[in-house]
């Protein structure tokens, strides 16, 4: 095996971790607002196979996707809008959780 294909598959193992750990932390995000112990939650809608969650932080509206493939994979989205929310506004959601987690 060649050094640039070992190389290669940590690569993608390690790009794989990732998503899965920020994966974990999305998850973490959604059920603390849909426990309602983070933002105000305005209210939780269910569609065929998605979850959308509605909630405010300060003055700005969320939805926050849960949708379940065929396969059972699960993907999260926040939308601030009609627009996939910002890095910088994921961090300041994600910075939130983090604040309620240490209390």
């Amino acid at each position: 095996m060649k050094i640039n294909e070992l190389l290669g598959a940590e690569f993608c193992f390690l790009i794989l971790l990732i998503k899965f750990i920020n994966k974990l932390n999305i998850v973490l995000l959604y059920e603390a607002i849909a426990e309602k112990r983070l933002f105000q939650l305005l209210k939780t809608e269910q569609l065929e196979n998605r979850e959308i969650l509605h909630f405010k932080r300060r003055l700005t509206t969320f939805r926050f996707l849960k949708k379940i493939h065929d396969d059972g994979e699960i993907d999260y989205t926040i939308l601030k809008g009609n627009e996939k929310a910002r890095l910088g506004q994921l961090r300041e959601l994600w910075g939130d959780f983090l604040d309620l987690e240490k209390k």
